[in-house]
């Protein structure tokens, strides 16, 4: 156990930038699991201190601190063990864990926001919300956005349909359609674009389109490239 402990303190220590090591900073108020550091959020720095806990080393965590202790124990066992630094680094990784739902990086909460605004524009159409959560539409539209700071097309940088990457992710469409902009770095900037073109304001209208995938990415010089993928599945 001794050895695990070490390695994955080496880990840790290896990928992290600044660690805080005094109580100061901590907020006596956090009830989020894993939040050793009490500035409501977990990182990799949280992991750490239950590491350094296990170690024998000194440590933020102590049964004299109830608030940092409970944080620690994310599994709620009676003291932290190295399953708990387990399910810091599962949350840490987006992998399913009992923390929760890693936070929305930049680039998500964009593509979130796009979608909120055109199924606002569908509603005031009298059509249905598309459907936001597939999972893998998502990230082959994520590719998508990807593909188009290397080659602003709606074909792919090897030259095949933008549609190919719906069977990468194991999707078999019945229709789809795509939108792609670059440049504009608000939401509201980018439907509003798409609204006035009227070829790209018929897909976010087509009732034929039922679920959605946006992608947002930037390339070297901080341009941002978008791209939406319009789906309704094969049977």
């Amino acid at each position: 156990m001794k050895k695990i402990t070490s390695i994955l303190l080496a880990v840790c220590i290896s990928v992290t930038i600044a660690v805080t090591t005094t109580t100061e900073s901590m907020s006596a108020q956090s009830t989020l699991k894993g939040d050793i550091d009490g500035n409501d959020k977990v990182t990799i720095s949280d992991a750490l201190e239950i590491l350094k806990y296990l170690a024998g080393m000194e440590s933020m965590i102590s049964p004299q601190n109830p608030s940092v202790w409970a944080a620690a124990r994310v599994t709620g066992g009676n003291h932290p063990v190295i399953a708990d630094v387990l399910e810091i680094l599962k949350y840490l990784a987006g992998m399913e864990n009992i923390i929760g739902t890693k936070p929305l990086t930049h680039e998500q909460q964009l593509a979130a926001e796009v979608v909120k605004l055109v199924n606002i524009e569908r509603q005031k159409a009298g059509l249905d919300p598309f459907v936001s959560s597939n999972r893998a539409l998502n990230n082959a539209t994520q590719r998508r956005a990807r593909e188009l700071t290397i080659d602003y097309n709606h074909n792919r940088p090897d030259g095949k349909s933008a549609f190919t990457v719906l069977a990468e992710f194991g999707l078999r469409h019945a229709h789809a359609a795509e939108n792609i902009a670059m440049g504009r770095v608000k939401p509201a900037d980018i439907v509003n674009a798409w609204m006035n073109s009227p070829g790209h304001r018929e897909n976010i209208l087509n009732n034929e389109y039922t679920q959605i995938g946006v992608g947002v990415a930037q390339d070297s010089e901080g341009m941002y490239y978008w791209a939406q993928l319009f789906f309704t599945p094969l049977g």
